[in-house]
């Protein structure tokens, strides 16, 4: 999408107060789409001409704009190109770059404690919301993802996400977005959607319940959960490797403690000393 278009789009579409997002099919929902179509999103201050206040009891992200349709999450499908850990501050940071074959790539990166093996050439499956970072290009901040098994056709589920993410497209995000048109366009539009793609309309994330995501044979992700109990987590499990590492030290010093107080104790008997056991260890060897 050109930026033009894009600068046409704004100065012609309706702006609707947050009140209305919620009817919108676009928000609080994993939206299939391309990587650069996400790098050509308008952020909020773009549209709107101001911050966005975000509400911290909720945690509700920060929109970026398709036309004038909010978009809060976004599900991306590609191929992991690059990967590395990073250490910040103690807390671990996954980074990998995901190629969707549309001609820019987008990078990820996904806070957790949890370990994983080296993810270059999988084809995963990104859930997440986005990041502006200054001197930085757009981030997607991840709350979950699946590997697709080597076992399963990688082909297959990459042609078939690609058309996801082109028919939501064509047939949704470009007519833009009226509230009061939303529910009949809504579903004529998914109806074609699901023609089009000659695939179960179950595939498309906007039908998409977390509990069929969760049932899929090859499901191999993390739970989906908000951010709050993300952070919750994240903080139980430093939490307890700071426990795990203070009892190891104790352990420690109390093996050391014990094994002093058995030298001082055969000293007292009259055996031989740690240092004389260890002279006559050597001298042995030699």
């Amino acid at each position: 999408m050109l930026r033009k278009d894009r600068k046409r789009w704004v100065e012609k579409d309706p702006l609707y107060p947050l009140e209305e997002w919620n009817t919108s099919p676009t928000y609080n929902t994993w939206l299939p789409i391309s990587c650069i179509d996400i790098l050509n999103l308008l952020p909020y201050r773009v549209v709107y001409g101001d911050k966005f206040a975000k509400d911290r009891k909720n945690r509700v992200p920060e929109p970026y704009f398709f036309r004038n349709f909010p978009i809060n999450f976004v599900l991306v499908t590609g191929f992991c190109v690059s990967y590395e850990r990073q250490q910040l501050k103690g807390s671990p940071r996954y980074v990998f770059e995901i190629d969707d074959g549309t001609g820019d790539a987008i990078e990820c990166f996904y806070n957790t404690y949890t370990p994983f093996k080296d993810l270059k050439g999988s084809l995963l499956e990104i859930r997440g919301s986005l990041v502006d970072r200054p001197g930085n290009p757009r981030q997607v901040l991840v709350r979950n993802f699946r590997r697709l098994p080597k076992d399963k056709s990688p082909t297959e589920h990459f042609l078939n996400a690609a058309e996801e993410c082109l028919n939501v497209r064509e047939n949704l995000l470009v007519h833009g977005w009226k509230p009061n048109q939303t529910i009949q366009n809504t579903q004529d539009r998914l109806r074609n959607i699901d023609r089009s793609m000659g695939i179960p309309t179950q595939y498309c994330s906007f039908n998409r319940k977390p509990s069929i995501f969760h049932e899929r044979d090859h499901h191999v992700s993390r739970t989906i959960v908000s951010m709050e109990e993300e952070e919750e987590k994240e903080k139980e499990r430093l939490e307890q490797f700071m426990f795990d590492e203070q009892e190891a030290e104790r352990e420690l010093q109390a093996h050391l403690k014990k094994q002093e107080l058995h030298w001082t104790r055969l000293e007292q008997e009259g055996a031989p000393t740690k240092v004389q056991t260890e002279h006559q260890a050597n001298e042995q060897t030699d």
